[in-house]
């Protein structure tokens, strides 16, 4: 799901996140240069749309 979403995740990241929403968040920031506080807002939002 994570990665339809977001397409520069790796299947590597995928491994290391696991599920966890933080790590999500941090991928995000790594990945897109999304500030803390952006990435986690993405990630909420994704989650709840599930």
């Amino acid at each position: 799901e994570a990665q339809r979403q977001w397409g520069k995740l790796t299947n590597d990241d995928m491994d290391v996140i696991q599920g966890d929403q933080k790590k999500l968040s941090g991928k995000l920031q790594e990945r897109y240069g999304y500030s803390k506080d952006e990435a986690d807002r993405r990630v909420n939002d994704w989650v709840e749309s599930l």
